[in-house]
């Protein structure tokens, strides 16, 4: 396996064909090392701040999935939709754009429908 897919390998196999082999190795050698440049200048350390906001925005800009999601624990025996127990939903936080961060939430008895 590793004698067909190594890289270093490849390019010496395509050295001793020559011709049109060495020309498609070149080929896709470059497109692979384009592609790696063009994410290296695309992607984001996850830990580092995209721009500064200025404060006065008085607002958070959200960028990443699941970052706002809320938990909300349900009662003792609750029956899921399927039949079973469940003790917590999670909520996404895009449903909950215009709720209040401090907002708690209010679990009422529904009919079974």
């Amino acid at each position: 396996m590793e004698a067909a897919t190594h890289p270093g390998l490849l390019a010496s196999l395509a050295g001793e064909l020559g011709g049109r082999w060495l020309q498609h190795w070149q080929q896709i050698s470059g497109r692979k090392l384009a592609y790696e440049a063009e994410a290296r200048h695309a992607g984001l350390a996850w830990a580092d701040e995209i721009e500064p906001l200025p404060r006065e925005l008085g607002e958070r800009i959200k960028v990443r999935l699941g970052v706002d999601d809320r938990l909300v624990l349900l009662p003792q025996g609750t029956i899921g939709p399927f039949g079973q127990a469940i003790s917590g939903l999670t909520v996404p936080g895009r449903w909950l754009s215009v709720v209040p961060v401090e907002a708690k939430p209010c679990i009422a008895a529904g009919d079974g429908n």
